[in-house]
């Protein structure tokens, strides 16, 4: 019977190289990042250089600064310096924004910038006036009249654009039209400004840029292995027996591919060790059979990720395959007499694939922290193709991991 082989280490040293060979990848990928622009110190300096521009989540938190291409970076917080901006593309604003109760100064993204500016952080957004920055807001309250409870929309937004912008006489029948959107709030603004004759810049949304990044995980696998004789005279006692269970650690090395659209690729390396029991009394034939597998394996997971929103954070599913190569296989069938305990036989009785696949699929939760994204994830992995097609018996393997990780 086989017992896994030394391919796996070369798709180990492979896989390790191109881990290795990326990371010069990384460095030219944030190098073509990098664009024209200036930093406005807090004393309204202006420093000009080129900024890194990335996604909104690593922009609203810092501002990667060089004087050359060539030259030494200075990250900059929203603490540090009061603004910045890529000529012509973008511009940021430092400012002092609540979250879960508590204040976080951040860098808000531009939409227009004007007499009137709007800004935003993910679905959030903000006016600027000569005097005040504040957030437009939009409620939803519970409105009870006898024994019905009404949902009402309170637009508390419209009535802060109205005081902003009563200086245009014909701003309100827009103001009344305008949804709590992106889209429909720059159009207003915009139109402010054509009622006012003043110039505006608009900017589009910066989202998720191309790109490699890594990242280590640390999981718990529960996995069952299901058995059967494939009609095989001497293992039909497999064919009473429940599918042998195993808990295990599951850690994990991860490369992702991202792009500008929601969808992403990823793949990577994940250890699994599992060792599964099935014992069976059959008063029958008088005999009892004891079988133990002792399994470890290496996959390289090919995955397609989506996400709903275009900036590396919230909910995110999965699917794909992985290909895996068997490290280790030991099976061990114990025959005895029931009456007894006379050993009649000790030894394997299963022949194993040395590399199969197995359907992946999944969800999870990015959380932006800093420079780093950590993430939940739950997955399902299915495979009929643990044992070798051409012996019997058959085998089908299921599995459910939750890890937890992080992205760099």
């Amino acid at each position: 019977m086989k017992r896994g082989c030394s391919v796996p280490l070369v798709v180990i040293f492979l896989l390790t190289n191109t881990f290795l060979l990326s990371g010069s990848t990384v460095v030219r990928a944030q190098k073509d990042d990098f664009l024209p622009g200036y930093a406005v110190t807090a004393k309204n300096d202006t420093l000009k250089g080129f900024i890194l521009i990335k996604d909104q989540m690593f922009n609203a938190g810092s501002c990667v600064f060089a004087e050359s291409l060539s030259g030494p970076q200075k990250n900059y917080t929203p603490e540090d310096i009061n603004a910045y901006g890529v000529d012509g593309k973008a511009f940021y604003y430092s400012h002092a924004v609540t979250i879960d109760g508590r204040m976080h100064k951040l860098f808000l993204e531009c939409l227009v910038k004007g007499k009137i500016s709007l800004f935003a952080f993910q679905d959030r957004y903000f006016l600027k006036t000569e005097t005040k920055v504040e957030e437009l807001m939009s409620s939803n309250s519970t409105v009870t009249k006898g024994d019905q409870v009404y949902k009402v929309n309170l637009p508390v937004y419209k009535g802060i654009l109205q005081t902003a912008m009563n200086d245009c006489g014909t701003i309100h029948n827009h103001i009344k039209e305008t949804a709590f959107t992106k889209k429909d709030l720059t159009r207003l603004v915009m139109s402010y400004h054509k009622c006012m004759g003043l110039d505006a810049v608009t900017f589009e949304p910066q989202s998720a840029k191309g790109g490699i990044r890594f990242g280590l995980s640390l999981g718990v696998l529960s996995s069952s292995l299901s058995v059967k004789s494939g009609d095989h005279p001497s293992l039909y006692y497999l064919d009473n027996n429940k599918a042998m269970t195993d808990f295990s650690v599951m850690p994990a090395l991860w490369v992702e591919f991202l792009s500008k659209s929601k969808f992403s690729f990823r793949t990577g390396l994940t250890y699994y060790n599992s060792e599964y029991t099935s014992y069976d009394e059959d008063a029958a034939t008088n005999l009892d059979h004891e079988l133990i597998i002792k399994t470890s394996r290496i996959e390289m997971p090919l995955q397609v990720r989506f996400r709903p929103k275009k900036d590396n954070a919230g909910l995110y599913f999965t699917g794909g395959v992985g290909l895996n190569a068997t490290l280790k296989w030991d099976d061990r069938e114990i025959t005895k007499v029931h009456s007894t305990g006379y050993v009649l036989s000790d030894g394997p009785v299963l022949e194993n694939n040395d590399f199969f696949t197995n359907v992946l699929v999944g969800a999870g939760w990015d959380i932006k922290l800093a420079k780093r994204t950590f993430f939940l994830e739950g997955r399902y992995g299915w495979s009929q193709s643990v044992l070798s097609s051409s012996k019997v018996p058959e085998g089908t393997l299921n599995a459910i991991t939750f890890s937890a990780g992080i992205l760099f």
